[in-house]
């Protein structure tokens, strides 16, 4: 099985509609699942807007991130294995 494209390094060169139809249909061929069959709407752009951040954030602001969702009850990790 291939490995997945690496969103974080190529975000940049996608607009976030882009992100979005890859985060929802997945990328064939790729190791790239598609989410948009359980997921919403709003969480596939909410995870298309983060996708395009990603690039440009630190270690440290995703811990924080990833905190601040774990203090909310939200795991950050949920579904990755979808």
């Amino acid at each position: 099985m291939p490995e997945p494209p690496d969103l974080a390094k190529s975000a940049e060169k996608w607009t976030p509609a882009e992100l979005y139809w890859i985060i929802k249909h997945g990328i064939k061929m790729t190791g790239m699942p598609e989410w948009g069959s359980g997921h919403k709407e709003e969480d596939l752009w909410a995870l298309a807007a983060f996708v395009k951040r990603l690039p440009e954030l630190s270690p440290e602001q995703y811990q924080t991130m990833e905190q601040e969702a774990g203090d909310k009850g939200q795991s950050p990790r949920a579904g990755q294995n979808h």
